[in-house]
């Protein structure tokens, strides 16, 4: 297992990429264990390892990036709600930190979202909004929202 706080840009890169190419069953349970982890961390250095994992994607094919989000939302819902809300509030900061990530990875986030199963749809919908809203100008964030995400959200600007 990687150590987060030793574990450079080209680690995180490989962890993702072999995460990817991973069958589904094992793709969920390795992306369970490291959202506990992410959730063992404290905000700042969480902040820095979603930033940083933002940024090292570009080995990843755009049809293996969807299942690799698909499997990291499955296991997100997973946690309880607040957990999962918590967590939602530190993807928000990083979105604010590389407001491009977004609007570049929207489409895959959203076809992700379209694989899940209804409840997993709804709770991490739920937690998405409720982190936004947490925010002291979420009008800042929403702003920042692709059209199709505000339309599946079902939010507007």
């Amino acid at each position: 297992m990687i150590n987060h706080m030793l574990a450079n840009d080209e680690d995180i890169e490989r962890l993702l990429f072999i995460m990817a190419n991973l069958p589904e069953f094992l793709r969920l349970s390795l992306a369970r264990r490291k959202v506990k982890e992410l959730i063992s961390m404290a905000e700042t250095e969480r902040l820095e390892i979603i930033s940083r994992a933002f940024n090292c994607t570009s080995l990843i094919e755009p049809n293996k990036m969807v299942e690799l989000l698909g499997s990291w939302i499955r296991a997100m819902c997973e946690v309880e709600s607040s957990v999962l809300t918590q967590l939602m509030v530190t993807y928000c900061k990083a979105f604010l930190i590389d407001k491009n990530f977004i609007r570049k990875y929207s489409e895959r986030f959203l076809n992700a979202y379209y694989l899940l199963q209804k409840e997993d749809q709804e709770k991490i919908m739920i937690c998405v909004k409720e982190a936004i809203f947490l925010r002291p100008h979420p009008n800042e964030a929403i702003k920042l929202l692709p059209r199709k995400l505000k339309l599946a959200m079902q939010i507007s600007s």
